[in-house]
């Protein structure tokens, strides 16, 4: 992530220990992960061009957010976790686009284009992120994701609006999926065993529960 290379710097801005400095990620993770499995889920309900522009809004009000804040940890993490919830969307939705509009032959080609688009970015971030905090300051970080705003005119007119279902949408799985994962990414940050066995306990009711609706969560195949 693009924010890892500046942690020593947030973690000297706030006077705070690696640990509770590394929530300014955590946060982000918790929100994006739990996006990333609603969001596909979400597009059966509204269409995919109005789930893009609510989260790339979503994720530009989290990057204001926090910039503006990056003097407060709390509003910092707060404008995080508003930042993870937009950006969750672009991965999950674009995924389902390539799945819905791309036959099954040529959609090995996309997801490997994605693929690499996403392997380079991953590569360019820490260089970038590590030339904009030493030259200029670590919160413009923040404000990164903001140049996505420039895609909802394109979005608006090229995206045609998908269908949607009239399926009840399965909100206690989501709850519990939710959970599980919250639990999971505070064991491994806390490294809690408490957390690791409330992680297995609500899993394991939320695999029992999308067992039993009509309306998957998720696809697990």
């Amino acid at each position: 992530m693009v924010l890892n290379v500046s942690l020593p710097d947030i973690a000297n801005h706030f006077n705070t220990t690696p640990g509770i400095t590394n929530w300014v990620n955590t946060a982000y993770m918790l929100t994006f992960s739990i996006g990333t499995a609603v969001y596909g889920k979400l597009s059966d309900y509204i269409n995919i061009k109005k789930l893009l522009i609510i989260g790339i809004s979503l994720s530009c009000l989290g990057s204001l957010i926090a910039f503006i804040g990056h003097n407060h940890f709390f509003i910092l993490i707060f404008g995080r976790l508003v930042q993870g919830v937009g950006s969750a969307a672009f991965p999950s939705l674009i995924m389902v686009v390539v799945a819905r509009n791309i036959t099954r032959k040529k959609q090995g080609k996309a997801f490997g284009f994605i693929g690499s688009i996403v392997a380079l970015g991953e590569g360019l971030g820490p260089s970038i992120g590590g030339i904009i905090a030493h030259y200029i300051h670590w919160s413009y970080l923040l404000i990164l994701p903001m140049i996505t705003i420039v895609t909802i005119p394109f979005l608006i007119k090229v995206m045609v609006p998908g269908k949607s279902t009239k399926n009840t949408l399965d909100i206690v799985g989501i709850v519990l999926m939710s959970i599980s994962i919250i639990c999971f990414m505070l064991f491994t940050t806390n490294y809690n065993w408490t957390f690791l066995i409330l992680f297995t306990i609500f899993f394991v009711i939320f695999i029992k529960h999308i067992s039993r609706v009509s309306t998957l969560l998720l696809i697990l195949n």
